[in-house]
């Protein structure tokens, strides 16, 4: 289990971040939201493309560092 300002790297992406929010869905999956140390946009698709990238990732997709 992972909780807000652990250091992550997201899986399959080679991304590494700190976890800056986490979410319950209605269905007890809990979703983290990562935000990339890279600064500059991403090109993956599922990155929300600020200044610091984010990725909306579950905790099978997360190891810690």
């Amino acid at each position: 289990m992972f909780a807000e300002y652990d250091r992550v790297r997201i899986k399959g992406k080679n991304v590494i971040g700190d976890i800056v929010d986490v979410q319950t869905t209605s269905d007890g999956t809990k979703v983290y939201l990562v935000e990339s140390d890279q600064e500059g946009p991403s090109d993956d698709p599922d990155a929300w493309n600020l200044r610091y990238p984010i990725f909306t990732c579950t905790e099978d997709q997360l190891e810690p560092i």
